[in-house]
């Protein structure tokens, strides 16, 4: 039995993806030059002084990484940015900001592909399973495969905020599985694994330096 109506839900998910566009180049417009150079140092982007980037995914790493976590006062853009906006209740707007606030970063093991429409994931921290809506990956043969990335929360399923980046099993095993464990207490991979909102910034920041460091970033794989 699938986790989703394949065929409507992609249907749907087609179409709130070019709304997620939408709002991802209003919301770039909102961020502040001096977060920029902040970010791109915390990320491993600088070089002299000066950000450097490898390629136009890394700058789509670096915007999506400040949408999300550039939190003055507390709040990210994407909160600042539904505040000040007025939306119908139930638009495809609506939806997808609301999903953008609701949204989980994490790591992500690929247990099947739903081919044509994206992925069934198993996520590492929450240790529940999803569906996720991409079309390239639903042409892949990732199965097996390791992820780390945001997705955006969409009723039946989910879709990712920009760029789902593929994880090294060494670093995985050698890097993030030590970190859950201390943020756990103890090495069970049953328990489902809570992050502070400066946790995650923290945590998803290392694993993109990571990343950026290893030859992976060629494997990256956009919706």
């Amino acid at each position: 039995m699938e986790l989703f109506s394949l065929d409507d839900d992609f249907k749907r998910y087609q179409r709130l993806r070019q709304v997620g566009f939408a709002i991802n180049a209003a919301l770039t417009k909102q961020i502040p030059k001096p977060a920029v150079l902040k970010y791109a140092k915390k990320l491993g982007m600088i070089n002299r002084k000066t950000i450097v980037f490898q390629n136009e995914t890394e700058l789509d790493i670096l915007t999506d990484y400040i949408l999300y976590n550039h939190r003055p006062k507390g709040k990210n853009l994407v909160e600042r940015y539904l505040e000040s906006i007025d939306l119908a209740p139930f638009s495809d707007e609506m939806t997808v900001l609301q999903g953008m606030i609701n949204s989980r970063y994490s790591v992500f093991f690929a247990e099947r592909v739903l081919k044509g429409k994206g992925l069934e994931l198993t996520d590492v921290l929450k240790r529940d399973t999803l569906a996720l809506m991409d079309k390239n990956l639903g042409m892949s043969h990732v199965e097996g495969a390791i992820f780390a990335g945001r997705v955006i929360p969409l009723r039946n399923f989910y879709m990712t905020s920009g760029a789902f980046l593929p994880v090294d099993s060494d670093i995985f095993e050698h890097h993030i599985v030590p970190d859950l464990i201390a943020i756990a207490g103890k090495a069970d991979n049953q328990v489902e694994v809570s992050l502070t909102k400066g946790q995650v910034a923290s945590f998803s920041a290392k694993i993109i330096r990571l990343i950026l460091k290893s030859d992976l970033m060629e494997r990256t794989v956009f919706q």
